[in-house]
């Protein structure tokens, strides 16, 4: 497979276990199917590579289990330009959203081929699907390096951003902290109707004003994450809204999408376009406000200062774990009378 230095993320279908993604510095997403065996699509003159999920020598075929189903290229026709980041599987459509060091977050198409009994074949053996052009394309949501992207409904997505790098005397700084943002993908209507078969072939295509840079989004929320925050966790549920949580040094923040701040009024004067000057978008953004969760770490009867590196919460929101440097991890529960 590749390098592990290579791999990025890697992220499960919340409803087909079965279907798994990875995002890659070299610009591509590959889907891995998992129900499909060596047997069923070794064939003559098929060469085993890294696209096609397992790399063995014969001793080993039996126990070879998956391989790569769907390749989502890279490059000036539609696809990420520079190393992807993060992605995630739609609950209920056949889609998958990436975002990457480019700038940009991308809506592909994934339905012909993960969802179906009849794949793709290429002289009776099973072809790996390509895809160079997604349904949605936008580098102006976000002004930074894209770090994670999530569907948090049927057309409603959540992304944040690293902080922004700006050139001080020719060095690299950064700027203001990243920014997280609620924002809605206006088209998936146009694309998905309810009459419609969601797995139907051939697959969709958009125009080149939906792959190259579309405008067919609307902002939300936009909030600026606490300084020293790159990393955010979503917990997803169906009975009440997401929330976010983000490792901040010593503690956790935890956010309720519902309370991100609401995007800041552009600032109409004469002579400046309609959506403001950007600068002044940046200043008037709120900043992401929630509850927290601190840790201590106590050696040889110091108290140390910890980095939270990671955390995640139980389904029902009652239990949450963290982890992070000195070998340490945490457990918060919630007590109730």
């Amino acid at each position: 497979m590749f390098d592990l230095q290579d791999i990025t993320s890697l992220g499960v279908h919340l409803y087909h276990p079965h279907l798994v993604y990875t995002t890659s510095r070299d610009c591509t997403s590959r889907i891995y199917d998992f129900r499909v065996t060596r047997e069923s699509w070794t064939g003559t003159g098929l060469v085993r590579r890294d696209a096609f999920g397992m790399l063995v020598d014969d001793s080993e075929s039996n126990c070879a289990l998956g391989r790569c189903v769907a390749l989502l290229t890279g490059g000036r026709s539609g696809g990420h330009e520079a190393a992807v980041l993060g992605a995630d599987f739609h609950p209920s459509l056949p889609l998958i959203a990436t975002c990457g060091m480019d700038h940009a977050v991308r809506i592909w198409h994934l339905g012909p081929v993960l969802f179906k009994k009849e794949r793709f074949q290429w002289q009776g053996v099973l072809a790996v699907y390509r895809e160079d052009k997604p349904l949605f394309s936008s580098t102006t949501i976000h002004d930074a390096r894209v770090l994670s992207v999530y569907w948090l409904s049927e057309g409603t997505l959540l992304s944040h951003s690293a902080p922004k790098i700006r050139l001080v005397k020719g060095r690299p700084v950064e700027g203001m902290s990243g920014t997280i943002v609620i924002w809605q993908w206006l088209s998936v209507a146009r694309f998905f109707s309810a009459e419609d078969d969601l797995y139907k072939d051939p697959p969709l295509r958009g125009c080149i004003s939906d792959y190259r840079e579309s405008s067919s989004y609307k902002l939300i929320s936009c909030g600026r994450l606490p300084e020293r925050a790159e990393r955010i966790f979503l917990n997803r549920h169906v009975q009440r809204p997401p929330l976010v949580m983000i490792p901040v040094g010593g503690r956790i923040v935890i956010v309720n999408t519902c309370h991100l701040p609401i995007r800041p009024r552009p600032v109409m004067e004469e002579g400046k376009e309609e959506d403001g000057d950007e600068t002044e978008m940046e200043e008037t953004m709120g900043e992401v406000i929630g509850w927290s969760l601190s840790v201590d770490v106590k050696v040889g009867g110091d108290m140390k200062e910890v980095e939270v590196e990671g955390c995640e919460m139980s389904g029902d929101g009652r239990i949450v774990a963290g982890v992070g440097d000195l070998e340490s991890v945490w457990i918060w529960t919630r007590i109730t009378n």
